[in-house]
């Protein structure tokens, strides 16, 4: 599921999936370069999106679940209508 709002000045998208979620081990190091739980999968993925969010003044971190994993983008968002 995803989910999109402003809060403040900024702009936070929600994804959220219905899987078993994230071990409570894993989860100091998800955004870390090569950490990955998966056999065949490189570790880039999360902290691909943590240096993106982060050169866009923004950041992105899991939320604790208990129905799945959910993460939240925030970026700054500055326009007067909303």
């Amino acid at each position: 599921r995803v989910n999109i709002y402003f809060k403040d000045k900024d702009i936070i998208l929600s994804f959220q999936d219905n899987g078993p979620g994230i071990n409570q081990q894993n989860i100091s190091d998800l955004f870390k370069a090569f950490y990955t739980t998966k056999t065949k999968g490189t570790g880039l993925g999360l902290a691909i999106c943590k240096s993106l969010a982060t050169k866009l003044s923004g950041n992105i971190q899991y939320v604790p679940n208990d129905k799945g994993a959910q993460f939240l983008l925030i970026l700054p968002y500055e326009n007067s209508s909303h």
